[in-house]
């Protein structure tokens, strides 16, 4: 560090209750490279309540450190103060969570003694640290590409490009231009400086060597953003209103002075809803979340965005009140011609000496008779200049540019090499265009690959397809095929579990209906029997069950058989808090009697559990040997005759499940490793489950099919109700294979990516149905609307989705206590290892 006393710089440093980071700050200055000019350092304690002062006041520094204190007037007084109290020449602005790199300083320092007149932009990317979500994801992405188009050649700076967090100029700059405005207390303080810098000519440059770590994963919140948004729509409002002549380059007058039935629909909302601001910033953080964990990025987005927006007009018109009318009556003012004309048959370097003269705002370029391309008029931007021509021609103006250069190198007309075929390949980003043209133009020995046509999904219509594709993204319009066997079962588990919500709705709506159900008779008839898809999904996931011990097995089934229990309890202690027992006795009997028959649980899905525990049992002796099955199930009839007559209940254990479940086990696990199910395969087993269980009644072989003979009747596993066993097992394995095609193809899509949520943690969800059946279901189909309705059902299934989604949200955490109890009660381990 040089020895004199004067400072050539002072770097203003403004700080409101981020000490640690402004320690990170001071010790980064500390460390500048060896030949740093001398430099002071001024700290502006804004309303600082962590002890900022007092560590700033004991900070041992090799340069001179000064504190001013503010009592919180926010970032623009924060800068003007520490700028009054600077004592160099030059001024160098640094954000508290910018860390400056060993050459900052130094870079600053040489860019202003080059040109004492300019103001210096150096650029603060974020720290590369791992990013755990989109919100910083996303982040990082803008800052990243922020100083990106800044550092190409030939950039044509605007106000956007004038950011305070690493900012340096002399200040007699600073004087001249009146310091930052003080009206601009929350943000967008730094894009009005860059406003009055252009106006008065200054020029802009871009100091890649004064680099500093903007700690944005410290400081930025996605509550952070919708406060910053409401303080831009504030700012950008005053701005529109202070310089009313850059209004279209600021969002706030795009917004407003659209035309337009969709504008004004939307300006009504925001207007009229200005109590719920402060609520959605709470809670959309949150909402925002959720919706990122269920893998839905592309509806995340919109709202992110909505959101954003919200907020940004809700600034806007607390800033403009009641004249908001009048402000958006205003026309925006564009100059309807360029200012110049140039003629590039005159030469490159003739055009460029006319830009550094002219310096115009827009320029009109021709060649010849022809149009090349316009160079246009931006608010707040910088004049044209000779440095911008070129990289203008190649990135903007290409295709009207190559074959007048082309026609002056090798001859020809001009626009005979418009038709050239690379030509017409600019722009195009089609991986399989450039690859065809590549081989044309190289004469490879290999044929052509020619692109292959797109055909457009006419199930879709157009215009339906393009609004899905808003909403939901791209996936839900094509067919997506899932990437492996587990992902597809996990899609179909949680497909199934979606219609297990929507059954036990329509159930409970049958019963609000009464005799006015009729077409939810048949909604029943068709689903009901299909919950018994849950053991052949679990067959096929029991690969390799045959070599196991049967110590494994047995722990495994009692894995089950504990799950079964827990949901009992949960029901019974929610049935006790309704008063559902008469006396105390009744009460212990329907806790008790339960556990040691495993019968009449308090839970629906308690049969499932005690039917999956033997069915597995079944299915390894079966897989084990044929002997040991028939042994088995002998002694398990005659143990199942002995309980009758000795008065014990019927149907324990859930018995009368224990043959269809393990059928249906073993089939699962004789079911090969799927490739891909075609379309014809799917919709035929789709078509032919429907007929099955529109069919299938008691006395089918006495009585003859019939499609609408009795729609009351409806087979139900849970009771061990099949009808026709000779029809329900057929139509259960059409079901599976309906079942599985529908994963395959929507895995990869945004409703399949909510089936893989709920399929990736079925045990615990279903656990957890158990319970919602008892308190939340009769109070949310009671609120529904009792007639038969599309609506209706829409309404029942995205329902049960959400409420299940929202709760298992919420509760993640103890359910998931609960699972890896029951796993360690089993001696099988930790939940993450079953």
């Amino acid at each position: 560090m040089p020895g004199s006393d004067w400072p050539e710089i002072s770097i203003i440093v403004p700080s409101h209750n981020r000490v640690g980071l402004l320690r990170e700050v001071l010790d980064a200055l500390a460390g500048q490279i060896a030949g740093t000019p001398a430099f002071e350092v001024i700290v502006v304690a804004d309303g600082c309540s962590d002890g900022t002062e007092g560590v700033v006041a004991s900070y041992a520094a090799p340069y001179p450190i000064e504190i001013v204190r503010l009592p919180g007037q926010g970032p623009s007084r924060a800068r003007n103060a520490g700028a009054r109290a600077a004592r160099s020449e030059f001024l160098l602005f640094l954000d508290d969570d910018v860390i400056p790199t060993p050459g900052l300083v130094a870079a600053h320092v040489a860019a202003l003694r080059e040109a004492p007149g300019r103001a210096v932009l150096g650029p603060y990317p974020p720290e590369p640290v791992p990013a755990g979500d989109l919100f910083r994801l996303s982040i990082k992405r803008w800052w990243q590409a922020h100083f990106d188009n800044l550092a190409r050649p030939g950039h044509r700076y605007t106000y956007t490009d004038v950011l305070t967090g690493n900012l340096s100029m002399a200040r007699a700059t600073w004087d001249a231009v009146g310091g930052l405005d003080p009206q601009f207390s929350h943000a967008r303080e730094d894009l009005e400086l860059g406003v009055r810098l252009l106006k008065m000519g200054v020029e802009l440059h871009y100091a890649p060597d004064a680099l500093g770590w903007h700690q944005e994963h410290l400081t930025a919140s996605p509550s952070s953003a919708l406060r910053r948004a409401r303080h831009e729509g504030q700012s950008d409002a005053l701005m529109a209103i202070k310089h009313p002549d850059i209004a279209a380059a600021l969002r706030v007058a795009r917004m407003l002075r659209r035309p337009g039935a969709r504008r004004s629909r939307k300006i009504s909302f925001v207007r009229k809803t200005g109590f719920l601001a402060d609520r959605i910033v709470k809670a959309g953080p949150g909402l925002l979340e959720k919706l990122e964990r269920l893998g839905l990025v592309k509806l995340r987005r919109r709202l992110k965005n909505a959101l954003l927006e919200y907020c940004y007009l809700r600034g806007a018109f607390e800033t403009l009140g009641n004249d908001w009318e009048r402000f958006s009556a205003e026309p925006i003012h564009r100059p309807d011609h360029a200012e110049i004309e140039i003629d590039l048959a005159h030469g490159i370097d003739a055009a460029e000496q006319t830009l550094r003269e002219r310096r115009p705002t827009s320029v009109r370029l021709v060649h010849g008779h022809r149009e090349v391309g316009t160079m246009p008029w931006s608010p707040a931007a910088e004049r044209w200049n000779a440095h911008h021509l070129r990289p203008f021609l190649a990135r903007r103006a290409a295709y009207g540019t190559i074959p007048w250069l082309a026609h002056d190198k090798y001859g020809g007309e001009a626009w005979r090499w418009e038709w050239f075929e690379g030509l017409r390949r600019l722009g195009n980003l089609d991986y399989m265009a450039h690859y065809s043209e590549g081989q044309q133009q190289w004469q490879r020995p290999t044929p052509p690959v020619e692109p292959r046509p797109y055909v457009p999904d006419r199930r879709i219509s157009t215009r339906a397809r393009q609004a899905v594709r808003r909403i939901l993204g791209n996936g839900i319009c094509v067919r997506a095929q899932s990437r492996s066997r587990d992902e597809t079962l996990t899609a179909a588990r949680g497909w199934l579990l979606t219609f297990v919500f929507f059954i036990h709705a329509m159930i409970g709506t049958a019963e609000y209906l009464g005799p006015d159900a009729h077409a939810t008779h048949y909604v029943l008839k068709l689903l009901v029997p299909d919950v018994s898809a849950f053991f052949f999904l679990a067959g096929m996931s029991a690969t390799g069950m045959r070599g196991k011990r049967p110590g494994a097995i047995l722990r495994q089934s009692l894995v089950f058989l504990l799950f079964a229990m827990v949901s009992h309890i949960g029901g019974f202690a929610i049935l006790l808090a309704g008063h559902a027992f008469a006396t105390p006795l009744d009460a212990v009997k329907g806790l008790v009697v339960p556990l040691i028959t495993g019968t009449d649980t308090s839970s629906f899905v308690g049969w499932f559990f005690i039917a999956l525990a033997m069915a597995r049992l079944y299915a390894y002796t079966f897989l084990r040997s044929r002997l040991l099955f028939a042994l088995f199930v002998g002694i398990t009839v005659l143990a199942i005759r002995a309980g009758q007559h000795l008065g014990i209940p019927d149907n324990v254990f859930e018995w009368r499940n224990w043959p269809t479940a393990t059928l249906f086990f073993l089939i699962g696990t004789r079911i090969p490793d799927m490739r891909k199910l075609p379309n014809w395969a799917g919709t035929t087993a789709l078509v032919g489950t429907v007929l099955l269980a529109l069919v299938n009644r008691h006395g089918l072989w006495r009585l003859g099919p019939c499609l609408t003979c009795d729609p009351l009747f409806a087979a139900q596993p849970m009771i061990g109700q099949y009808g026709s066993i000779f029809v329900y097992v057929p139509q259960q394995i059409l079901f599976v294979v309906t079942l599985l095609w529908i994963a395959q193809r929507t895995a990869r899509t945004a409703p399949g990516a909510v089936a893989r949520y709920f399929g990736r943690a079925s045990l615990p969800i279903l656990l957890m149905h158990g319970w919602v059946l008892l308190t939340l279901y009769p109070g949310m189909l009671a609120a529904l609307p009792h007639q038969e309705t599309p609506f209706l059902y829409v309404a029942v299934y995205s329902c049960g989705v959400v409420v299940h989604g929202l709760l298992f949200s919420l509760f993640e955490r103890p359910i998931h206590l609960i699972q890896r109890a029951i796993f360690k009660l089993s001696y099988l381990g930790s939940a993450r290892r079953a």
